[in-house]
């Protein structure tokens, strides 16, 4: 597993703790994984600030896994940067440690992929653009199993690749919260309708 540093893809909970750490930056970590049964492993995502940084050209897949904790739901995936004379790239996602197919596979077999989309400054139809939320996109690819936002805690594999010849320069930001403790609230209203009971029965009392 390669270090985690303090930096930027963007992990927000409720609270608004701001803590957190650099999942992973190629120019300073090295290569990502172009192995999609042993991608890089960034861990559990943090509560705070965090962003993944890479680049990807022709002939050099990227194969990620992180997993999103438990009691947290991802809610967001932004690109953040985008720096390439070409404009346009890929990402696919499955759950799970590994991605179960090659990108050949994939293209008789887009089924397979929990979902996907072309992200970069334009040049296809419906491509995410830097600075939105490409989660929603990824989750509406065309022919894939798909899903609508935020996915829910557990582990998941991103496949991002450029097939031109033209590196691309790219930044990833999630965002995550915590998911409603529907327990503690259910406590709370009992408590609270506990407490209304004993005020009433004091004022019936004091008026007998």
């Amino acid at each position: 597993m390669k270090a985690i540093r303090n930096g930027t893809l963007l992990l927000v909970v409720s609270t608004g703790v701001a803590s957190g750490g650099l999942l992973y930056d190629e120019s300073l970590d090295g290569d990502i994984s172009n192995n999609r049964l042993s991608p890089t492993v960034f861990g559990t995502l943090e509560a705070g600030a965090n962003t993944l940084r890479a680049s990807t050209q022709s002939g050099d897949l990227e194969y990620v896994t992180f997993t999103v904790p438990a009691g947290a739901s991802l809610t967001a995936l932004r690109l953040t940067e985008f720096t390439s004379v070409d404009d346009v790239a890929f990402l696919a996602i499955q759950a799970g440690t590994t991605f179960s197919v090659t990108p050949s596979e994939a293209a008789g077999n887009v089924g397979s992929l929990l979902g996907w989309t072309h992200f970069g400054t334009g040049g296809l139809a419906g491509t995410a653009l830097v600075g939105t939320d490409i989660l929603d996109e990824v989750g509406s690819g065309a022919g894939s199993a798909g899903f609508t936002p935020p996915l829910s805690s557990g582990a998941y594999t991103l496949w991002i690749q450029q097939t031109q010849a033209q590196p691309v320069g790219f930044g990833l930001e999630f965002t995550a919260i915590p998911e409603p403790v529907h327990g503690l609230w259910v406590a709370g209203a009992i408590l609270a309708g506990a407490v209304a009971r004993r005020l009433g029965r004091s004022q019936i009392a004091k008026s007998v």
